[in-house]
């Protein structure tokens, strides 16, 4: 056998190998992207409970409670992320202006979920709590919904103490 042969069948079994290592990649790749999409159905179902059932509802009591509030919001953002907003304007009797923003994202543990939360109040010097940020991780399932709605009041809580220092007197 000349050394082209040699050299032709040894490329050949190097492509052959190449493309069966290849479809091996792309099998587990499809089995990944079933599981994958399983996966984020089921956080979806998970961040919209606790959208439309812990967090909606408190801050949409909280907006009643003052004439500045807008409505609150609700945006899905990406693949992961589901967020609600609440906004307060500026006013005589409250001097600043203030957001709310509460955010679902998955957490890279696929069983867990994490609740974010943050709030501004412009300008910063009307009040010594301008700025606040907090998250709580979570299991997806039901007996987790207890958690995040202490968590939900907790923040709006803290939000609400920090913007009552901002009023006028």
């Amino acid at each position: 056998m000349s050394d082209l042969d040699s050299f032709r069948e040894s490329v050949g079994r190097l492509l052959k190998r190449a493309e069966d290592e290849a479809a091996g990649r792309r099998a587990l790749s499809q089995r990944n992207e079933g599981r994958r999409n399983e996966m984020l159905l089921r956080f979806d179902r998970y961040a919209d409970e606790i959208q439309d059932s812990a967090i909606a509802p408190r801050l949409s009591f909280l907006a009643s409670q003052f004439r500045n509030s807008q409505k609150p919001v609700m945006r899905e953002e990406f693949e992961y992320r589901h967020r609600i907003e609440l906004h307060f304007t500026h006013t005589d009797e409250f001097p600043c202006i203030a957001d709310l923003t509460f955010l679902i994202v998955h957490c890279e543990v696929q069983e867990f979920l994490s609740v974010k939360f943050e709030y501004v109040i412009l300008p910063a010097y009307v009040t010594d709590n301008f700025k606040f940020t907090d998250s709580i991780q979570v299991r997806m399932d039901e007996a987790s919904y207890p958690a995040v709605e202490r968590f939900v009041e907790s923040c709006l809580e803290t939000f609400l103490a920090g913007y009552l220092k901002a009023r006028a007197v």
